[in-house]
């Protein structure tokens, strides 16, 4: 990219610096809140038909945000995806039990604003390049905030990081993971990118 003259900062344009590290920490404040609430709070099955509310949040944040018009087609497309995923994927889903679900709702549906918020962030950032909005991101969570969350984590519990229970097959599973995630990711900050929210959104739904 830089020998085609795209200008690409691994530490951010200067300028955008700040909206880039806020993007980062609310990106990563969303997977905690996810990992969290599917980590014995509630079903998967009850997770995604929450988080499939992010593509709603996405636009009207935008709205209000980036005055971007939404239509009333982008509300009948949105209804009848969102009934579509809970007839999908809570049809024989288990249930939680009334305690988790207390706290499990509220921490998973905290998890799909900041999704959303940090998608649209991308619409204010039209003078950074994509891969540089991933790079920055990625590597704040993965180089700064992971790690102070394990080390807190670690201080709190007094646990320790079991490398003895990693194989092959775990290695693996995390590289291809990760690879699938990335690739997603770019392909999420280039839609919200190059598209408005309102058409950039309803595309999540594919993923179920």
């Amino acid at each position: 990219l830089r020998r085609r003259g795209v200008p690409i900062h691994f530490f951010g344009t200067p300028g955008q610096r700040l909206l880039l590290a806020a993007r980062g920490c609310i990106f990563t404040g969303g997977l905690a809140c996810l990992w969290i609430a599917v980590r014995g709070l509630l079903p998967i099955g009850e997770l995604t038909a929450i988080f499939y509310v992010n593509p709603l949040v996405s636009v009207i944040f935008a709205s209000a945000v980036y005055k971007e018009k939404v239509c009333w087609r982008f509300f009948l497309q949105a209804g009848i995806s969102m009934v579509g995923i809970v007839l999908v994927v809570c049809a024989d889903s288990p249930q939680a039990s009334d305690s988790n679900r207390l706290l499990g709702v509220p921490v998973a549906l905290l998890g799909c604003v900041l999704f959303a918020i940090g998608n649209v962030m991308v619409r204010g950032l039209t003078s950074v390049h994509p891969l540089e909005i991933q790079v920055v991101g990625d590597g704040l969570t993965a180089w700064i905030l992971l790690p102070l969350a394990q080390l807190v984590t670690q201080l709190v519990t007094w646990s320790t990081i079991d490398f003895g229970m990693w194989h092959v097959k775990e290695v693996l599973l995390t590289l291809l993971f990760s690879g699938a995630g990335l690739s997603a990711a770019i392909l999420m900050i280039a839609g919200f990118y190059y598209a408005e929210a309102n058409k950039a959104a309803l595309f999540t739904y594919v993923e179920v």
